[in-house]
């Protein structure tokens, strides 16, 4: 899985189960001791440098976490707020053929102009373009795009296809489609 980071959040989080949570916290003051508290009970330390305080959380269930300091006089924070932790499901990539549209004739020497719409709620993966000749041939990998930065959500990517010989033949049937992975 990959590694989340909630910069700029209240400090809740929501993510599939199986994630990694990256947690920075900066208190207003310095700072001894610190450690993240999970509702289901397990305790887990935190970094210290001075005000900063950072940690990795393994999500693998709904639930809330607080977050206990020790300063250097000796004071804790009483009362802590308490996050929520919320699993939520991943939902697999949603891959589109925008173009080309339907039944297309194309003879051979001819230009497919395809484009791949792919969108996912926690960032995509790869998107592979495939095709198949004729109902019974094999799928062949036509376009591989890797996805680099890890949050990316939406892309449209579009490739010119040069339909001709010796790969098809007069009356071939191709059939072309997506598909995707994603980081979660």
């Amino acid at each position: 899985q990959a590694a989340y980071d909630l910069a700029g959040t209240d400090g809740a989080i929501r993510v599939p189960a199986g994630s990694a949570v990256r947690l920075a916290v900066r208190a207003n003051h310095e700072v001894t001791e610190g450690r993240l508290q999970l509702s289901r009970g397990a305790a887990i330390p935190l970094t210290v440098k001075g005000q900063d305080l950072a940690g990795e959380l393994l999500v693998e269930q709904s639930g809330s976490y607080t977050i206990s300091l020790l300063d250097v006089r000796g004071h804790t924070n009483a009362n802590p707020s308490p996050r929520p932790i919320e699993c939520v499901t991943d939902l697999p990539p949603r891959l589109r053929l925008a173009r080309p549209g339907k039944n297309l004739a194309l003879g051979l020497g001819e230009s497919l102009p395809v484009l791949v719409e792919a969108r996912d709620d926690y960032g995509l993966k790869e998107v592979t373009l495939v095709f198949r000749r004729n109902r019974r041939g094999e799928p062949q990998i036509l376009q591989r795009w890797p996805v680099a930065g890890g949050c990316v959500q939406s892309l449209d990517l579009p490739f010119a296809w040069k339909i001709e010989k010796p790969t098809f033949e007069l009356g071939d049937e191709i059939t072309v489609y997506a598909e995707g992975t994603d980081i979660a």
